[in-house]
């Protein structure tokens, strides 16, 4: 059953939103920021002074690394491209009122979790403004 929820689904949503809490526990260990922090209309997983953090999953977000634009997402209803339209815009939203945005792809966390954390660790360092 789990393949075929698997087949269907992808990744589940429960396993990638417990991913997402492992990265921000050990983002909140160095930087006591918000979680679920709401910019507009779009909920961003982490907030740092002006650091935005968004996590996101290779299903939900259609990862460029593993779907080619035309594929369709059967549960978010929509193309790989309109997907990444939407996060894009997201995206922009957020830099239009001053943060800067870092984004953690499930793929790269997965691979590699340390380097992974480090390089966002480091980019709330250098960027962070007091």
């Amino acid at each position: 059953w789990q393949k075929t929820l698997h087949e269907v689904f992808g990744k589940s949503k429960i396993a990638q939103s417990h991913m997402a809490n492992q990265i921000i526990n050990e983002i909140k260990l160095k930087y006591n920021g918000e979680k679920e922090y709401l910019v507009n209309k779009y909920s961003f997983n982490f907030r740092y002074k002006n650091i935005l953090i968004e996590i996101n999953g290779d299903y939900w977000h259609c990862n460029p690394k593993l779907y080619k634009p035309f594929e369709f997402n059967k549960v978010v209803g929509k193309y790989a491209h309109e997907i990444w339209k939407k996060d894009k815009s997201k995206k922009k939203v957020a830099e239009d009122k001053g943060y800067l945005v870092y984004i953690i792809w499930e793929y790269d966390y997965r691979k590699n979790p340390k380097e992974t954390l480090d390089k966002c660790l480091s980019f709330i360092h250098d960027n962070v403004s007091n």
